[in-house]
């Protein structure tokens, strides 16, 4: 909710998604709140940003997709979904099969390049339209796409 916060605290209209209860239950005085499988009925061109922040690991591609879908044509004209994920850094961490599975998103390990969220987002009805990284580790990075409906 430190995000949430951040932008009530900024007198900013804010919606909260997720999939736990209790998160929700901790924004619900200064949010509107939807349960993550609720992400088919949010309403249409009606956000001006999205974020995701600390998820993308632990989501397969499916509901990865799933997820950009209904926050994609929940946006506004011009509107941005953000999304931080964590991507290879290694050749012997290229994403796909072998990360992109139940046993990685629990742990939090399905890593992607920005080439592969783009396809993502593609397959949403997005478009990437800027991309940035941000390393951490030798081996892995935080990065950071802005997407915006295809046209």
């Amino acid at each position: 909710g430190l995000c949430t916060q951040a932008l009530a605290d900024k007198e900013c209209v804010v919606h909260a998604l997720d999939i736990s209860e209790t998160a929700l239950t901790n924004v619900d005085r200064i949010a509107t709140t939807w349960h993550a499988d609720s992400i088919d009925i949010l309403p249409e061109n009606t956000f001006d940003v999205a974020i995701s922040h600390l998820v993308t690991q632990h989501m397969m591609s499916q509901d990865l997709i799933a997820q950009m879908t209904g926050v994609i044509s929940s946006l506004k004209p011009g509107g941005v979904f953000a999304i931080q994920f964590a991507k290879p850094i290694t050749q012997d961490n290229r994403p796909g099969s072998a990360t992109d599975t139940q046993h990685a998103a629990k742990a939090g390990g399905v890593l992607r390049t920005p080439e592969c969220m783009s396809e993502l987002a593609a397959a949403a009805g997005g478009r990437v339209v800027k991309s940035a990284p941000k390393e951490y580790s030798k081996t892995w990075a935080w990065h950071i796409v802005h997407i915006m409906r295809a046209i």
